[in-house]
């Protein structure tokens, strides 16, 4: 009789240890947590390194790195003459404590570094579409424009540093920029050029 009844406990004792484990969460010493109900409501909380209690399937948990984040790639860019450019960069920055609910807003939960690569992609593309092949093609690395870096810092980023390599340039950049380059040096008389 007791080997039935103690049958009959184990599997519930089971049960009741894997849902107290369920109940905690670990926020490493080199992260920062955010706490928010899984369905997208409530108040976002920010979670210190150690243990802490959610409501499983209620609360959500997203842990994001508290030191310098440092990413390097390149990105395939289209210009406004439909010019496409290969452009190495190398972004460094750390979220800052005091706006890490404020970069949870945005990131909802997904990997650092691939919401970081998305955004330096989309706001790359967005810039160098507005602008000529020309003043994209430097050999240089450099700064990336200002405008850039300012939406990076929104997100709730510190210490933004965005270098952009030298353009690696296909054979119709360098045609592209020769042509811009005759046409500012151009002056209107109203006869058309073919060049061939």
């Amino acid at each position: 009789m007791n080997k039935k009844i103690a049958r009959l406990w184990l599997p519930i004792l089971c049960a009741i240890a894997l849902f107290s484990a369920s109940l905690l969460t670990r926020i490493p010493p080199d992260s920062w947590g955010v706490t928010r109900d899984a369905f997208g409501g409530g108040k976002a909380r920010l979670l210190a390194p150690g243990w802490h209690v959610r409501v499983p399937l209620i609360q959500s948990v997203h842990r994001y790195p508290a030191g310098r984040i440092e990413i390097h790639g390149t990105e395939e860019l289209t210009s406004s003459e439909g010019v496409s450019l290969r452009l190495p960069y190398r972004f460094s920055a750390g979220i800052d404590p005091g706006r890490v609910v404020q970069f949870d807003e945005k990131a909802r939960g997904r990997g650092t570094r691939d919401f970081l690569q998305e955004t330096i992609h989309r706001l790359l593309a967005a810039k160098f579409s507005e602008e000529s092949a020309t003043r994209w093609m430097v050999t240089a690395e450099r700064a990336a424009p200002e405008s850039v870096a300012g939406e990076l810092q929104a997100l709730g980023l510190r210490e933004v540093s965005l270098q952009l390599g030298p353009s690696e340039a296909p054979r119709d950049a360098e045609v592209s920029a020769a042509l811009a380059d005759l046409k500012g040096k151009a002056r209107p008389t109203g006869r058309k050029i073919l060049v061939i």
